[in-house]
């Protein structure tokens, strides 16, 4: 399996705009990915509407799910905000299969405090999806500071972002950080973790680290470390997008060589709950 994850300036683009350049994204990444499966991922807060919507008639839901069909791919579709039918609010990932049919959502659950105070709750439990052998997990941005919302048995974690910084001399911190975070829980799950984030930019009021990653910690076998493969980055935070070839083989002998030497966590983690409903 082969997992992708964009990196797009998203700074100053209104939402029908950042569509589609997201789109131009996609379409370059499945050209250099014609294996499958591919599975990609888009960073959290793509398209903020004016108001949430239904999210089942969002037009997000119908991007998606049209750009997963048209492209044969999986799809995390980063996070949007959404409002459920009796007027919750969440910060939601909605995710595809290559035949354009919804696998199911993820509902953030540690939103921040901007986010709050926008009304937006927190979501409640996992969510999994299967490709293949690969059992998937997917959590928003700071839920990855929780390491016990991991959910158990996963083999990859994916990780829609937005770094927020509100200092322009941040940026490389925010950056420097998020990539030890993944690659801290990468060695603590066993897992593969793939983070998107928008790309590394400041508009004199916010900005972001441009923090996307994809850690394969398979690639710390004994007696060789291959840096350029156990993490990949694109540097300074610029724009782009990475993907990766993932060997599961290697990661289960990886997995095995840990646990033999009681490097390995017990099992944990959130409880796995599978994924979110469509009502």
């Amino acid at each position: 399996m082969t997992v992708a994850v964009l990196q797009p300036l998203l700074s100053a683009l209104q939402a029908q705009a950042a569509a589609e350049l997201l789109a131009g994204h996609l379409y370059a990444v499945r050209q250099a990915c014609r294996a499958d499966p591919l599975l990609v991922v888009l960073p959290e807060y793509w398209y903020v509407p004016q108001e949430p919507e239904p999210w089942w008639r969002s037009f997000p839901y119908r991007w998606l799910r049209d750009r997963a069909r048209e492209l044969g791919i999986y799809l995390v579709g980063g996070s949007v905000p959404v409002r459920e039918e009796e007027g919750r609010i969440r910060n939601r990932a909605l995710c595809f299969g290559p035949d354009g049919q919804m696998l199911g959502y993820y509902d953030k659950r540690r939103p921040m405090e901007h986010e709050r105070q926008r009304g937006v709750e927190p979501g409640q439990g996992a969510s999994c999806f299967s490709i293949g052998a690969w059992r998937v997990g997917v959590l928003i941005c700071a839920d990855l500071w929780d390491g016990t919302l991991i959910p158990e048995g996963v083999d990859l974690l994916v990780v829609p972002a937005d770094t927020v910084v509100l200092h322009a001399g941040r940026r490389a911190y925010a950056r420097r950080l998020w990539h030890a975070l993944a690659l801290v829980r990468a060695q603590e799950r066993l897992c593969v973790v793939a983070v998107s984030d928008r790309a590394r930019y400041w508009d004199g009021r916010r900005g972001a680290g441009g923090a996307s990653a994809i850690v394969d910690p398979a690639e710390a076998a004994p007696g060789r470390v291959r840096w350029g493969e156990l993490m990949k980055t694109l540097p300074r935070g610029r724009p782009g997008w990475l993907y990766k070839e993932l060997d599961r083989k290697r990661l289960e002998a990886f997995r095995a060589y840990r646990r033999a030497r009681g490097l390995a966590l017990p099992d944990g983690g959130g409880a796995l709950r599978g994924v979110g409903e469509i009502p």
